[in-house]
Parts: structure tokens; C-alpha cells; sequence
């Protein structure tokens, strides 16, 4: 009799649990099935060898130290100017207007820059057909922002041991209506030109873009302590030295919280005010490619003041103004959605 009450005892246990039991394995379950969905239907990884159009992949070319030894004569930096010269003022800059330039041109100014450089070409990986005019332009936007923010980043006060260039394992250009304009991680970033209208838009894109990588790979602290305040999706890696916690700190107090007192003419648009992170690439692409605004509207805010003051004190001596002579006077009130669909 006493055997047979521990029988059904256990029985009962086993049947009081076996609901829960049955809920955590159909958690489990509808977990696993749905990560398989997400990366089937939109994960992209990045081709490195595709079949579309990626000039470089069968033959890559050769390094710079390779193409140094075969002409002593070449100099990268007047290859980039002199493009930017042809580019900008006479056809592909404003090409969505109308313009057009030969098939032979493109072709002869893409090789040459691919040429002079070749280690940032070999890591564009581009997975559409796009045109050769498309390509030289992108490539040459793509080399023009890399080449200048190094330049740049390196006559500051903030010294780095590593460069935009050397950090950046690959740019995967896409043109598809199935995921986002942009994403970026430590040393990669994804384009998605479908959804980028214009090539102004296209700059200010990259340029946010290879914000994030200077910000969360680039610019880096020596200290084996760690700041526990801001994190990566709540993991504890930065240093208590980065250089970058000085600018998260002016309006952010943690990763995810903002300081009691900031408003919203704090940042330098909306997208900004999402995190840490995405303030300092808005500020980031402010800076560079819409500097006359940037400064005008900080000139009644003192943490955008103070932001402004950072990236021109620690990151840069003078942006790049070129771009901004066409912007028309803006209230100091004025913030946009994201700064990278500013015209």
C-alpha cells in the first residue's frame, strides 16, 4: 500500500510539472524557429567572392607597396584630387539630374584609382550590377572619406594607433528593398543604396557610417578597467580611459539614459537622441560634411557647444567645407529627422 502511494505520488509531481515543462520547450522551439526565419528571410552575409559585378574577384590588385616598386612615380593623393576635380563640379556628382559621362572615362578613372588604392578597393564588395559609372563614384566617394578622416583624425590632439583604413575589414555595397539604408558593426559597414536617393545622401550615409567604426573600434582606451556605465548591449568593454566617454557624457549619464535635464536641441537631430552611440555618429557626419550648420546650432546650446568643441579640439583641425557653402541659414531651433537626409 505505501508503495504503491509513492507511485502516484511521483505521478502527480510529474503530471503538476509537465505543463511548465511542455511551455519552456515550446519557448525554446518557437525561438529556434523563428532565428532560423530571420536569417533565411534577411540576413545577408557579406560575398566575398560574388558573382555579380565585385571588380576584384578574380584578380585582385596589387598592393601599394607592389604597385610602388613598378612606378616610383605615383603619387595616390594627386590621383584622388585629380578625380575629384573631374567628378565633382562636371558630371557624376549631380548624374541623378540628368548627366552622364563615357563608359571608357569611367572605366579608365576606376582602374586608376583601384590602382593607387588598391587595399580599400579590394575590401569593397559590391553585390548588384551596378553601372561603371556608379562604381567609380561610389568607389571614389568611399576612398575620398577614408583617405580624409585618417588625414585628419591623425593632425588632431588624440593620438590612435590604428587607422579607418586598416581597421575596416570590409564595405558590402547593396541595392535591395528587403533591409535598411545602412548597418555598421566594429570594422565593417553594409550600404544599401536602394534605399539612398542621392549621392549627396549616399556621403552623408558613409560618413555616419564610418563614424560608428571610428567611434567603436578606431578610438580606443589603455585601461584594463572597465567603464560600467556605457556598454555594448549591456556587455562592459570599453576602457575607463576612451576617449569616446567624454563626448557620451555630455548628454548621457548610461548607454541607454539620458540625462535628467537634456532636450531635445541637445542633439543635432532625432536620431541622434536614440543613443550614445548614434549621437556621436550624427555629430560625427554634422561635423565633416555640414559644419556651417553644426556650429550655427550650437551657438545657443551648450551641450551641442560643447560637442562641437570636442570634435574640434580633440578629432579634427577644420572639416570638410566644401560641401556645405550650398546649405541655406537655419534657426538655431532647428534640428532634422537624421542628419544624413540633410540638403
Amino acid at each position: 500500500m505505501k508503495q504503491h502511494s509513492t507511485w502516484e505520488h511521483l505521478h502527480k509531481s510529474i503530471k503538476k510539472f509537465l505543463p511548465a515543462f511542455f511551455f519552456v520547450l515550446k519557448i525554446i522551439l518557437l525561438t529556434w524557429i523563428f532565428t532560423i526565419l530571420w536569417i533565411y528571410f534577411f540576413y545577408e552575409a557579406p560575398l566575398r567572392d560574388p558573382v555579380s559585378d565585385h571588380i576584384h574577384s578574380t584578380i585582385p590588385h596589387p598592393t601599394l607597396e607592389e604597385t610602388r616598386k613598378t612606378n616610383h612615380e605615383i603619387k595616390p593623393q594627386e590621383v584622388l584630387e585629380m578625380i575629384q576635380e573631374e567628378l565633382i563640379p562636371e558630371t557624376i556628382w549631380e548624374n541623378e539630374h540628368g548627366v552622364s559621362i563615357p563608359t571608357s572615362f569611367a572605366q579608365e578613372r576606376l582602374e586608376m584609382i583601384c590602382w593607387a588604392f588598391s587595399d580599400i578597393c579590394n575590401k569593397t564588395v559590391r553585390n548588384y550590377q551596378y553601372s561603371l559609372e556608379e562604381q567609380l563614384f561610389y568607389q571614389w566617394m568611399l576612398i575620398y572619406l577614408i583617405e580624409k578622416i585618417d588625414e585628419k583624425f591623425a593632425q588632431g590632439t588624440l593620438r590612435s594607433l590604428w587607422r579607418l583604413r586598416d581597421t575596416l575589414s570590409f564595405v558590402e555595397m547593396n541595392y535591395t528593398d528587403q533591409w535598411r539604408r545602412w548597418s555598421a558593426w566594429h570594422t565593417f559597414i553594409r550600404l544599401n543604396t536602394h534605399d539612398i536617393p542621392t549621392r549627396e545622401e549616399f556621403r552623408n550615409v558613409a560618413t555616419h557610417e564610418f563614424g560608428h567604426v571610428k567611434d567603436l573600434w578606431v578610438i580606443q582606451g589603455t585601461s584594463r578597467n572597465k567603464d560600467t556605465y556605457f556598454t555594448e548591449f549591456w556587455r562592459v568593454i570599453w576602457s575607463i580611459d576612451d576617449p569616446s566617454l567624454d563626448f557620451y557624457r555630455i548628454s548621457r549619464q548610461a548607454e541607454n539614459v539620458r540625462h535628467r535635464d537634456a532636450q531635445r536641441l541637445d542633439f543635432v537631430s532625432g536620431y541622434a537622441m536614440v543613443s550614445a552611440y548614434e549621437d556621436f555618429a550624427e555629430s560625427f557626419n554634422m561635423y565633416l560634411n555640414h559644419y556651417e550648420l553644426f556650429r550655427q546650432m550650437a551657438q545657443d546650446n551648450r551641450a551641442l557647444q560643447r560637442k562641437f568643441l570636442l570634435l574640434q579640439q580633440r578629432y579634427w583641425i577644420d572639416p570638410l567645407q566644401h560641401w556645405s557653402a550650398h546649405l541655406h541659414q537655419k534657426a538655431t531651433t532647428f534640428r532634422p529627422r537624421d542628419t544624413t537626409r540633410i540638403r
